[in-house]
């Protein structure tokens, strides 16, 4: 999978599951189409887990 790219998994109201790769900086991109749908002030839960 390339940088930049990812995977949905998932996807229903409220809930969102997407697998992408982590840098080696440990940054971890979302994508844009993703990004619109979360509010700037909203707060999410980010879990990583290792596939």
């Amino acid at each position: 999978m390339a940088r930049n790219e990812a995977k949905v998994i998932r996807a229903q109201e409220g809930l969102l599951i997407f697998e992408t790769e982590i840098g080696k900086d440990f940054r971890v991109q979302v994508p844009k189409n993703v990004r619109h749908n979360i509010e700037t002030d909203g707060k999410v839960r980010i879990t990583i887990e290792k596939t």
